[in-house]
């Protein structure tokens, strides 16, 4: 914490920073501490700083196992072709960890998938771009000696009061501009070894291939599920969503199967969580009248998004948008952080986890008709898609908002 708060008072604006601990904490000596230890925090220049670019791109060049993290690089959708662009030249691993937005396409082959600590442990550069929380500490840690590089807008996150991740190299800039001056740097690097790169290049696409196919595998296998599978559902989502800008707040099994096409993935910000979903959907499709706009969301964030003023919201403005709820009966996100937080506590261990239960939500979808929509509730596999098409019909040419309920497994 002390650390931390010298690395925001140092960088600019400089400026005092005021540091408080709860008094239990301050009680206790710490065991291992050493004033004399140097910050592992390098300090951004304001704006894209050459020599800070020239550094970044000479360890990627030369790396063995580069890895880039990247969280929210894709709210700039011109970020999108140049973090492709410089995961070829690097022969680096993409992982989208905990995305905010579409940051490389699924279909990439540096593309692999949504957890990065498999890929940590071995990294010995790592791209860190517009991520506060680039991995969980509990679950993995860089390796000794790999370099971390932080990029973004505010690389630091100064208005997170405890972010505790090593930075050897911080550059603060927009990411397309950065990962742009990256990617002309990396490929024309006199060190790179360029049958390497086209030998992890290879490595990466074969995994891909896998991770793509372990992702419809599982989709598949879900197919004659009741109540239906969540990764099946998702995956005849995502068919009829092509052209369609997705908003997502089911983040569980949606991200394999949403649009593919940069600007049209939204997931929960990390600012908020539960309830985000419905009226960011609206917001966009004001703003965007002539745009395809669907959501996926779990019942209870959509029983959060104060549903009835939504969807009066969107009939009187003339917003007809898609809405797919995925409906477990439950507070899944509730239940799934009780156990991750206490894991042998009495609530993980109980029959019925307390107060994460919803009960019968199948008439959720009668919220919309209500309000003048569409809904209707699939609670088979084999009626999913002939659901998704009349909602889609409402939607398209009706002019309606829409509800398709799905009663899906925990």
């Amino acid at each position: 914490m002390i650390d931390r708060g010298l690395s925001l008072a140092l960088a600019e604006p400089q400026g005092p920073v005021y540091l408080t601990l709860p008094r239990e904490i301050l009680f206790d000596p710490p065991p291992d501490f050493d004033p004399g230890k140097e910050i592992r925090q390098d300090l951004p220049v304001q704006g894209l700083d050459p020599a800070g670019v020239a550094q970044a791109a000479s360890w990627l060049a030369q790396a063995r196992k580069p890895l880039i993290i990247a969280t929210a690089s894709g709210r700039e959708p011109g970020a999108v072709a140049p973090l492709g662009r410089l995961a070829r030249a690097a022969g680096a691993a993409v992982v989208s960890f905990n995305a905010e937005y579409l940051n490389l396409p699924r279909s990439h082959p540096c593309h692999q998938g949504f957890d990065p600590h498999p890929l940590l442990k071995e990294a010995d550069v790592v791209l860190v771009v517009e991520s506060a929380s680039p991995w969980y500490p509990r679950q993995g840690a860089v390796a000794p000696g790999a370099k971390v590089i932080q990029l973004g807008r505010d690389p630091l996150h100064a208005p997170i009061p405890v972010r505790c991740f090593p930075s050897d190299l911080t550059l603060q800039a927009g990411p397309a501009q950065a990962l742009e001056a990256l990617a002309r740097e990396v490929e024309a690097h006199p060190r790179r070894d360029q049958a390497a790169v086209a030998g992890r290049l290879e490595k990466l696409k074969e995994n891909h291939g896998a991770l793509v196919r372990g992702w419809q595998k599982e989709a598949d296998q879900g197919a004659g599920e009741i109540p239906l599978s969540p990764a099946w559902v998702s995956a005849r989502v995502g068919r009829v969503l092509e052209g369609w800008v997705l908003f997502n707040e089911y983040y569980n099994a949606m991200p394999p199967f949403a649009p593919d096409e940069p600007g049209s993935y939204f997931c929960t910000p990390h600012a908020g969580f539960l309830g985000w979903g419905l009226g960011a959907s609206l917001g966009y499709k004001l703003g965007r009248p002539e745009a395809r706009v669907a959501l996926t969301v779990g019942d209870g964030s959509y029983i959060f998004a104060a549903p009835t003023a939504c969807h009066l919201f969107a009939a009187a403005q003339g917003l007809p948008t898609l809405t797919v709820v995925h409906s477990n009966s439950g507070y899944n996100a509730v239940r799934q952080a009780t156990r991750a937080v206490h894991p042998d506590g009495h609530a993980a261990s109980a029959a019925h986890l307390p107060l994460t239960e919803l009960g019968d939500t199948s008439g959720l979808h009668k919220v919309v008709e209500a309000c003048g929509g569409y809904g209707e509730t699939v609670d088979r596999p084999e009626r999913i898609d002939q659901a998704l098409e009349r909602a889609v019909e409402a939607v398209v040419r009706e002019k309606r908002p829409a509800v398709v309920n799905v009663v899906v497994s925990w």
